[in-house]
C-alpha cells in the first residue's frame, strides 16, 4: 500500500466521521486490483464541494462547478469528486457508478479496502476487457474522449476492446472531432508512454478515430501502421518526411514549443544527415542522444527509410571528442571580435562566429585566444 492511498484512507475517514460516505475509485481501484503502480487515487463523496472545503483545512478549487475539489493531505493532492448522475450532483453512490466510463473503472472500494463492483469490473479486470457501463452508445454521447480513452487503456493495459464496444466506437467516431485537441493529446501521448503502441496501431486504424482528428487524419495509414516507433514526435517527423503531414500544421495539436522544436530537429536529421560534407559539423549541430534516436529509428525501419547511415554512425562516434560542444566554449565571443575589428554589431558578427565555429569544429583552428585572435585580425576587416 502506498503513501498517497494512506493519505486517503484519512480523508475516507474524516469524511465517514461526519457522516458523509467515501470511497476510492476509478484508475487508483483498478491499478490496485492489476497490482500496478499507483500514482494518485480519487475519492467520490455524497458531500457537495462546499461541505469538502468546509471539512478539511487545506483544499484547492480545480473544478467546484463539476463537483471536484482537491485536497491536500499531508501534502498529497488527493482528488475528491461529488456523486454525480450524468450532470447533476446525486446522494447515491450506485447513481456515480453507472455513469462512468468502463466497467474496470465503475469499482469503488472502502477505506478497508472492501469492493463495491456493481458492474462485474473485476470480472472484465480478469478476463482483460474493457466495456463500458451499460450501452456503449451513451456512455460515448456523454464524452466523445471515452472512445479513445478505450484504445489507451487498451494499448496501455494490452486489454482487447469488448466487440459491442468497439462496434459503438466505429459507429459514433465522427463525434471525437468535437473534443477539444488538449484532450485529445493527452491520450496520445499516454499511448505512447506504454511502448506498447506499435503492438495496437492496426486497432487505432480500424477505429476509424483518427479520420476525425486535426493532423492525424492527414497520416498515411500504411506508413503508420508499419512504422515502428514508440514516441509521439518521431511518428510525427516520419509522416512529415514523407510530405503526408504539413510541418505548418504542427500548431493545431496545442503542443509545447519544445516539442514542436523536437520534431523539427528529428525532420531535420532525418532529411540532411546524408548531405552533411563534414560529419563533425553533424555532430556539432545536434545533441548525441538525438543523433543516437535518429540511427535507432532509422536502423529499425530501414526498409521504409532506406537510408546510408555512415554518417551519422561516425557523428556519434566522434561526439564526445569535438574540440567545442557550443558556441559558448569558444574562446572568443562577439564582444572581442567587435573590439579587435572596431566595428558595431551586425548580421557579420554571427556570420564570422559561424565561420570560427566551422574552422575549430573541424580541427582547422585551435580553440585559443591566441589564435582565434589572429585568425580575426587576419580575416575580418574592419
Amino acid at each position: 500500500m502506498t503513501q498517497v492511498f494512506d493519505n486517503g484512507k484519512i480523508v475516507i475517514q474524516v469524511l465517514n466521521r461526519n457522516n458523509y460516505e467515501g470511497y476510492f475509485v476509478g484508475g487508483c481501484v483498478r491499478d490496485y486490483l492489476l497490482k500496478r503502480k499507483i500514482k494518485d487515487v480519487d475519492i467520490t463523496t455524497n458531500a457537495t464541494p462546499d461541505v469538502i472545503e468546509q471539512l478539511f483545512k487545506k483544499t484547492i478549487d480545480v473544478g467546484k462547478e463539476h463537483g471536484t475539489i482537491i485536497v491536500v493531505m499531508n501534502g498529497e493532492p488527493i482528488e475528491v469528486t461529488t456523486y454525480r448522475s450524468e450532470s447533476e450532483y446525486s446522494d447515491r453512490l450506485d447513481d456515480d457508478l453507472k455513469h462512468r466510463d468502463f466497467t474496470m473503472n465503475a469499482i469503488a472500494m472502502n477505506e478497508e479496502l472492501v469492493v463495491y463492483d456493481p458492474y462485474e469490473g473485476q470480472a472484465d479486470i480478469k478476463n482483460q476487457l474493457i466495456k463500458t457501463v451499460g450501452f456503449a452508445k451513451e456512455r460515448f454521447e456523454e464524452d466523445a474522449l471515452r472512445m479513445l480513452r478505450a484504445l489507451r487503456f487498451s494499448t496501455q493495459l494490452k486489454f482487447q476492446i469488448h466487440h459491442s464496444t468497439f462496434e459503438a466506437i466505429i459507429q459514433h467516431a465522427s463525434s471525437i472531432q468535437h473534443v477539444s485537441i488538449e484532450r485529445i493529446m493527452s491520450e496520445i501521448k499516454k499511448m505512447y508512454e506504454s511502448n506498447h503502441i506499435n503492438q495496437n496501431k492496426q486497432q487505432i486504424i480500424d477505429s476509424s478515430l483518427f479520420n476525425f482528428m486535426p493532423v492525424f487524419k492527414q497520416f498515411n495509414q500504411e506508413l503508420y501502421l508499419n512504422f515502428k516507433t514508440n514516441n509521439f514526435p518521431e511518428e510525427i517527423a516520419t509522416q512529415i518526411y514523407f510530405e503526408h503531414v504539413d510541418v505548418e500544421r504542427l500548431t493545431e495539436l496545442r503542443i509545447s514549443n519544445d516539442e514542436i522544436n523536437e520534431i523539427k530537429l528529428i525532420l531535420k536529421i532525418l532529411m540532411h544527415h546524408q548531405s552533411y560534407k563534414d560529419a563533425r559539423i553533424l555532430s556539432y549541430d545536434f545533441e548525441k542522444s538525438l543523433l543516437e534516436r535518429s540511427l535507432k529509428l532509422i536502423n529499425e525501419n530501414q526498409v521504409i527509410l532506406s537510408t546510408d547511415t555512415t554518417n551519422l554512425e561516425f557523428a556519434i562516434s566522434i561526439s564526445d571528442d569535438l574540440p567545442i560542444k557550443s558556441i559558448k566554449d569558444l574562446a572568443i565571443n562577439g564582444r572581442d571580435i567587435m573590439a579587435i575589428t572596431n566595428r558595431g554589431p551586425g548580421p557579420w558578427l554571427k556570420e564570422t562566429l559561424q565561420k570560427i565555429v566551422y574552422l575549430v569544429v573541424t580541427d582547422q583552428l585551435e580553440n585559443t585566444t591566441e589564435q582565434l585572435n589572429e585568425w580575426v585580425s587576419q580575416h575580418v576587416k574592419d
